[in-house]
């Protein structure tokens, strides 16, 4: 068994990023290994509470040797996901329908309001992976699979960087936001320090439909993959 926390901390407000997230479905260039996409339902409670249930199939970079034992090229989650833009949270939680039998994984992502300023957000995820009866190689295979995720972690955050930066240029409620460059080499990402205006000033954008638009391992801990204090928080 093995298990993962991160977080990162985005100079953009819980509008924007809840946005950029959204806008990686149904199909997003930059994120290849998104190979197929299912809307199950998408139940709007009121104004403020949305909840939407999906199915995405996911193409990971493994060794040949796994997905070959395994006999699937291709994984498949089931998610749900719950926004209140009221509290400003969005909550996503995943769970494997792959070799349900043999793999137990499950994923939870949460974007809110930064504790430290309320026109930033706070992203967290943290993820739990066990392998059985993978002919004595369970502990070999959770932390192959473990490695892509970490991979995972960092791209979703570049796609991120890459999706604000088309929000800033295209929705004129948002173009007072310096843009996002993103440097995959720096830790930070090359993320701005811009100053907001108040958070109440800043207008709601409606968000569009699902049909639109070196780790250590420590008791089977993942740490985080950048420890930068202006970006990054660790999960406790």
């Amino acid at each position: 068994m093995v298990a993962f926390c991160y977080q990162f901390v985005y100079h953009y407000p819980f509008e924007v990023m809840c946005l950029a997230n959204m806008l990686r479905y149904p199909s997003c260039p930059e994120l290849p290994a998104l190979v197929d996409y299912e809307l199950l339902s998408d139940i709007h409670a009121d104004a403020e509470k949305r909840l939407i249930e999906r199915t995405v199939t996911m193409k990971v970079d493994l060794p040949e040797w796994i997905p070959k034992w395994l006999g699937l090229r291709q994984l498949k989650f089931h998610q749900t996901v719950k926004i209140d833009t009221r509290q400003r949270f969005m909550h996503i939680h995943s769970t494997n329908l792959f070799l349900p039998s043999q793999v137990l994984a499950i994923e939870d992502c949460v974007y809110g309001v930064s504790k430290a300023n309320p026109n930033w957000t706070t992203f967290s995820t943290t993820a739990f992976l066990k392998v059985n009866n993978f002919f004595g190689l369970e502990g070999l295979c959770e932390k192959q699979v473990l490695r892509e995720y970490v991979a995972c972690a960092r791209l979703g955050r570049i796609i991120d960087g890459q999706k604000i930066c088309n929000i800033i240029n295209t929705n004129p409620l948002w173009r007072h936001l310096e843009p996002w460059h993103v440097d995959p080499d720096k830790p930070d990402l090359n993320q701005p320090m811009p100053v907001y205006p108040d958070v109440s000033e800043v207008a709601q954008v409606p968000l569009p439909t699902q049909e639109s638009s070196s780790n250590v391992q420590h008791s089977g801990l993942l740490l985080p993959i950048e420890t930068t204090t202006e970006t990054n928080e660790r999960c406790g």
